[in-house]
């Protein structure tokens, strides 16, 4: 039973796998293969995580369907799903506080465990609230001269890490500064058979298909564990427009949860380039599973069911990568499930989380600051006025400079992000164009062609997410 639901069990025609794509050769085999077009469709619902891989719980193949989080699955002569049980009765003041205290007691646990376990363990530290609790728990433990630290060279992320290492303490890895955000280099025989391998194993689900391997130097003798921010965002609500969106469709109707996700399922689907009626069975079927305890809890499920699981889960295993979430903890998911709307949609579990390990750290800037609206914690234990953030000042930090990924000029040409991009983009054209209007579930070939180029201008790796689309469009275009 996978409570975070980071590896995929999909069920259904008498069929259990891990692996759709070996679903799909068994049922093409024996000639019973059909896709579901809702399912697929629901990849251009939004232009938005939450369409950026699958989204319902009946998959691209008809009859087969993801198993929900916290579900197991037995097989006899039949196949039979048990659901866990889910406590979804509201906290007391001193029940939150209790668990709360807790989950960090477990976060602590993770990360002590993975220190001294792995001595090659490198931490990521960035701008964002997730990693910053990891770190609380590395500094609260003080193993912070114990682990390296890693960063991405997005927006502030660099500063504000250097910022914290310089004050609280820590280094970065010589080896794995910064991680670059940008193509990676390949070491496969060719860009089709590193695209092919990250789309077998992801079956078209993976919004990060740009990530198809580290630098050659990481992987020639830099074996790491990383210690991330994983499941960080399973405590608050990620899809926090979506529910403002559901709450507005409502127009101040009395109505229950599955009603009010149904309408705003049909008012988005009108704004969506893909057929309408397509659109809306598969989702309209997920939320039925979801919905019964609030807007906000729906949108949490589904973010714990799909997103968590392609965007922490569901890794393609390297074997000088290991990846370590120590933000997983049953007590703090069994938190999030038993709180007010507000706690989830303000993130108080996180900000409550980092004040657990360290009161300063928790003043320190982050890349997006609360809300200045932010309303008062239902929970709060103080009621002073919020002390002021502290500014992150990356010249604090005296370690050795930071070396960004520099290109290794020896791999083959299509390694340089351009020729990267230039070849999906190539590709993508070539499939649109050799895909019937029936093949395209009601979207506009430009539509299509449309975005590719356009990220592609903005050198943007969501050109590769687009590019999975369009193979998944050529893929089912006989099915």
């Amino acid at each position: 039973m996978d409570d975070f639901a980071c590896s995929p069990v999909f069920h259904g025609r008498g069929l259990v796998s891990n692996s759709l794509l070996l679903i799909d050769r068994v049922l093409r085999a024996t000639g019973t293969f059909a896709v579901n077009r809702s399912s697929m469709a629901s990849y251009f619902f939004q232009e938005n995580g939450f369409s950026a891989q699958l989204s319902t719980f009946e998959t691209l193949i008809q009859g087969i369907r993801l198993a929900p989080a916290g579900t197991s699955v037995s097989v006899k002569r039949k196949i039979k799903l048990t659901a866990q049980k889910v406590d979804t009765s509201m906290v007391s003041h001193d029940e939150y506080w209790a668990l709360l205290e807790r989950g960090a007691a477990e976060i602590a646990e993770n990360v002590q465990a993975a220190i001294d376990s792995f001595p090659d363990a490198i931490a990521a530290l960035t701008g964002g609230r997730d990693s910053r609790i990891v770190y609380g728990a590395i500094l609260a433990a003080g193993r912070q001269d114990d682990v390296r630290f890693t960063t991405l060279d997005i927006g502030r992320d660099l500063e504000i890490a250097q910022g914290l290492l310089g004050h609280f303490g820590g280094r970065f890895s010589r080896d794995v500064a910064v991680i670059d955000e940008g193509f990676r280099t390949v070491r496969l025989t060719s860009l089709d058979d590193s695209l092919d391998t990250q789309i077998s194993h992801c079956y078209f689900s993976n919004h990060n298909i740009h990530r198809i391997d580290y630098p050659a130097r990481y992987e020639a003798g830099c074996p790491f564990t990383l210690l991330g921010g994983g499941s960080g965002e399973v405590y608050r609500s990620f899809y926090g427009t979506a529910v403002r969106k559901v709450l507005a469709c409502s127009q101040g109707e009395t109505a229950d949860d599955l009603a009010m996700l149904k309408k705003w399922i049909a008012s988005a689907a009108e704004n969506s380039k893909a057929d309408t009626d397509l659109l809306k069975p598969a989702l309209e079927d997920t939320f039925t599973h979801l919905a019964g305890h609030g807007v906000s809890q729906a949108f949490a499920s589904h973010y714990l069911n799909f997103r968590n699981k392609y965007h922490f889960g569901n890794k393609l295993q390297r074997a000088f990568k290991t990846d370590f979430m120590p933000l997983q903890s049953r007590t703090l998911l069994n938190l999030s499930r038993r709180v007010p709307a507000e706690i989830l949609d303000h993130g108080h579990i996180l900000s409550d989380l980092t004040e657990q390990f360290s009161a300063d750290l928790a003043r320190f800037e982050y890349d997006k600051p609360n809300a200045p609206d932010r309303p008062k914690h239902p929970f709060a234990r103080r009621s002073a006025t919020p002390r002021d953030e502290i500014a992150c000042n990356s010249a604090s930090y005296l370690g050795s400079p930071v070396q960004k990924p520099v290109e290794d000029q020896t791999m083959p040409s299509y390694s340089t992000p351009y020729k990267m991009h230039k070849h999906i983009l190539d590709h993508g054209t070539s499939l649109v164009a050799s895909l019937e209007q029936r093949d395209l579930l009601g979207l506009p070939p430009e539509y299509l062609q449309g975005k590719m180029t356009w990220l592609f201008n903005k050198k943007s790796p969501g050109l590769a997410k687009w590019y999975s689309y369009v193979r998944m469009l050529d893929h089912f275009r006989d099915s």
